[in-house]
């Protein structure tokens, strides 16, 4: 596993994670948290007031954030507008994110689970587009809010 934190500079703790939460019937759900875990969202931290705010902008979705990358990428996906004080902190999620999953990728075939790796790869499209997997593929032709 080393390897693949050298190639896609990602920390071992970030990669231990994926490791000892990584199941066979691992759900969208479940993968959408455990990206949110990785160590290098850790200085994403919530500042004053923003924990209330992410859980009202949350709260219509019916998702219980578990950290502020954890809502912030609930909200992407949603295409939900972020007040101007948020609006920087998706950048470095957004970024780290893709390489996270691509390195999520190689671990997941490295055990040989289909049905995680497909979900994988489906959270990367999500990331990349902005968008839930189940949304129209047509919402990619309309002028999004943010993404």
């Amino acid at each position: 596993m080393g390897i693949v934190c050298s190639y896609y500079y990602i920390s071992t703790s970030t990669i231990a994670t994926f490791v000892e939460k990584l199941t066979d019937n691992l759900k969208m759900k479940s993968l959408i948290e455990l990206l949110s875990e990785a160590y290098e969202f850790k200085d994403i931290a919530y500042r004053l007031g923003e924990r209330q705010s992410l859980a009202q902008m949350t709260q219509p979705l019916q998702v219980v954030p578990i950290n502020k990358a954890h809502a912030l990428l609930i909200l992407h996906f949603s295409s939900i507008p972020l007040p101007p004080d948020l609006v920087e902190d998706p950048k470095k999620l957004l970024g780290v994110g893709v390489r996270l999953l691509h390195a999520l990728v190689d671990i997941i075939s490295s055990f040989g689970y289909l049905k995680p790796l497909i979900l994988t790869m489906q959270l990367c499209e999500m990331l990349v587009q902005a968008m839930w997997v189940t949304d129209s593929p047509l919402l990619q032709v309309v002028e999004r809010p943010y993404a």
